[in-house]
């Protein structure tokens, strides 16, 4: 009897270690997984992210200039523009017409917003007699600042020297309206009037002219009467 109870003892204690076994095992299993489960979060540490930011900002202060360079940039362009027109109307005053032209035209290489560039080389142009250059130019000038009557002005000089007339007294009027004692755009105006055998309407604009002191116009009214 003593042996049987031995036995059943023995058989007891295997079986409840062996439990005890299994349970620390599945103990062990969940940690591991939990640990498995944390080591993604871990790599996703934002050093590397930190570092990117840092060379993107790096190079989008490098692309932009600094305001106060940017204002000296703008200062030297002005001043070069300034030097090169005043070049361009002395080359004008003393009938280089081929020189201003370029100079002109280096200007409004570095502003092409330069209006009195283009009015100024369209009258080289006229004096060249390329009135459609001319045309254009003055074109350019007067959509760049619609108040200027010089424009208006050369633009109807090169329509007289094209034979379109009426377009060049439109342009005389705007002169005028703009600038009433533009004496110049009062004779031009009376020659585009004389060529359309409007004799009345050009007798006005040669005295107009006259009377403000234009040697054109003063002229022109004597060669009329003398007919």
């Amino acid at each position: 009897m003593r042996c049987i109870i031995i036995i059943i003892s023995i058989v007891l204690f295997f079986s409840t270690s062996s439990f005890i076994f299994a349970e620390t095992a599945d103990d062990v299993e969940t940690q591991e997984s939990v640990v498995e489960d944390k080591e993604p979060l871990e790599d996703k540490k934002p050093a590397d992210n930190k570092e990117h930011i840092v060379k993107g900002d790096v190079q989008d202060i490098s692309a932009e200039e600094p305001p106060k360079d940017v204002d000296k940039k703008k200062d030297l362009i002005k001043a070069q523009v300034n030097e090169l027109f005043e070049k361009g109307n002395k080359h004008s005053l003393n009938n280089k017409f081929d020189a201003a032209i370029e100079e002109y035209s280096a200007v409004i290489a570095l502003d092409a917003n330069f209006a009195h560039a283009y009015s100024s080389r369209s009258l080289m142009y006229i004096y060249k007699g390329q009135y459609d250059r001319a045309v254009e130019d003055s074109s350019k000038a007067i959509a760049l600042n619609p108040n200027d009557a010089y424009s208006y002005a050369n633009r109807g000089v090169a329509y007289n020297y094209k034979g379109l007339y009426d377009r060049a007294i439109e342009d005389f009027n705007r002169a005028v309206g703009l600038m009433p004692n533009y004496a110049k755009a009062y004779n031009d105006r009376g020659i585009a009037f004389k060529r359309k055998n409007i004799i009345g309407r050009a007798i006005s604009d040669f005295q107009k002219a006259c009377d403000f002191g234009n040697k054109d116009g003063c002229y022109n009214l004597q060669m009329i009467f003398r007919r």
